[in-house]
C-alpha cells in the first residue's frame, strides 16, 4: 500500500485554526482540510457527514466505493 505520512507544521496548524474560525469544523476536520489544502487534494473518501457540504471536496462514502467496485 502507498501511504504518505504528512508532518503537522505550523502552517497547517494555522491554517486548521482559521478553518475552524470560518467553518465552524472540529480540530481533527480542520487538519484533514489544511492537509488537503497544503496538498491540493481534492477528493476525500470518509464516513464522516461533516465533509459533505465542504467548498472544493468531492467526498466519497464507503458505500460510493463499494458500488463502484461491483462494476
Amino acid at each position: 500500500m502507498n501511504i504518505t505520512i504528512l508532518d503537522l507544521t505550523t502552517e497547517v496548524v494555522r491554517e486548521s485554526a482559521e478553518i475552524r474560525r470560518e467553518e465552524g469544523l472540529l480540530t481533527n476536520d480542520s487538519f484533514v482540510i489544511a492537509h488537503m489544502r497544503e496538498q491540493r487534494l481534492t477528493k476525500l473518501v470518509t464516513a464522516n457527514g461533516d465533509f459533505d457540504r465542504r467548498d472544493g471536496i468531492e467526498v466519497y462514502k464507503p458505500a460510493d466505493l463499494e458500488e463502484d467496485n461491483t462494476k
